[in-house]
């Protein structure tokens, strides 16, 4: 897993240790077969930080571990709140965000990079505050396309190591970057315009 910016030069972000220890956990047995991963998470807390709502990790842990899950430990919630708020740093900050995402060995003398949980992560975060994103998507389609069109391809997908879709994703990770800013710069534009753009 791959961070996004220099973890170890924020006290706030969460280093190489906790991204792991706290990918583990969200992987484990303790949690429910519906709790995203560390990269879809991460895509999650992005259309969260990029969009219309302000949310505040109450409102949202059911969504990242799953309805049934047991009340996570304070460590779990606490590094799941500072890679909010590093993404939202991060994001305000004058670099394009690095997203996490999940690297495979090398095929064909090339790594492998799996952005499909992240897209996927990333379209649950719009449906989880689609009312505020729905008058909207007209405007961002550009933005958005990279990402929504590659989570339903990968959603249709029969096989996940296709050499084809290999090759889209590592694609669709060179575009993110640039797509999110953009998304990002958009709605500081519209939280600028007026009211109402922090409720879900």
């Amino acid at each position: 897993m791959a961070p996004g910016g220099d973890a170890g030069g924020d006290a706030g972000a969460l280093d190489e240790d906790e991204l792991r220890r706290l990918d583990e956990f969200l992987r484990s047995d303790a949690t429910p077969e519906t709790c995203m991963g560390l990269d879809q998470l991460d895509g999650f807390l992005n259309a969260l930080v990029c969009g219309p709502s302000v949310l505040l990790p109450a409102e949202y842990l059911d969504q990242v571990l799953g309805a049934r899950a047991a009340q996570p430990d304070l460590q779990i919630v606490t590094w799941i709140t500072r890679l909010h708020e590093d993404i939202a740093r991060q994001q305000a900050g004058p670099d394009d965000y690095q997203p996490l995402l999940r690297r495979g060995a090398e095929r064909d003398g090339q790594g492998m990079v799996f952005t499909e949980a992240w897209c996927d992560g990333f379209l649950r975060g719009i449906v989880f505050c689609q009312d505020g994103w729905a008058p909207h998507f007209v405007a961002l389609r550009a933005q958005l396309a990279p990402i929504l069109d590659f989570a339903a391809e990968a959603a249709r997908a029969d096989d996940l190591l296709d050499a084809s879709l290999r090759e889209r994703a590592l694609a669709v990770a060179d575009e993110l970057p640039a797509a999110l800013t953009a998304i990002y710069s958009y709605w500081q534009r519209q939280r600028g315009a007026g009211p109402g753009l922090t409720g879900h």
